[in-house]
């Protein structure tokens, strides 16, 4: 999945998001946007929810675990908004730089 997301002064983000399915196929399977209001990051915290096309909404949510931990990036869970009893980890391949 990428997130291509733009950050307004104030924490909060829009932008698109693309699933790929298998994981490294050339084009992606499935788009939405990201919907204004929830979607921000505030210190530590990343919290995006995306309106896919299709499908039902999701929310991810996740804290910037800092370099040098087991697990340095983005790690969370996502919840189908559609039915929130319906959840799964997942975390980012890449390391962030953040500053608060």
């Amino acid at each position: 999945m990428v997130f291509d997301l733009d950050q307004k002064p104030n924490g909060q983000l829009t932008g698109d998001v693309y699933a790929f399915f298998p994981p490294y196929a050339s084009d992606p399977t499935l788009s939405g946007e990201i919907l204004l209001g929830d979607s921000r990051v505030s210190g530590s915290v990343f919290s995006v929810t995306v309106n896919w096309q299709g499908v039902a909404p999701s929310m991810y949510s996740a804290l910037f675990e800092p370099i040098g931990s087991p697990s340095a990036g983005l790690v969370g869970r996502v919840v189908d908004l559609s039915n929130p009893a319906t959840s799964a980890t997942w975390g980012s391949d890449r390391i962030f730089f953040t500053h608060e």
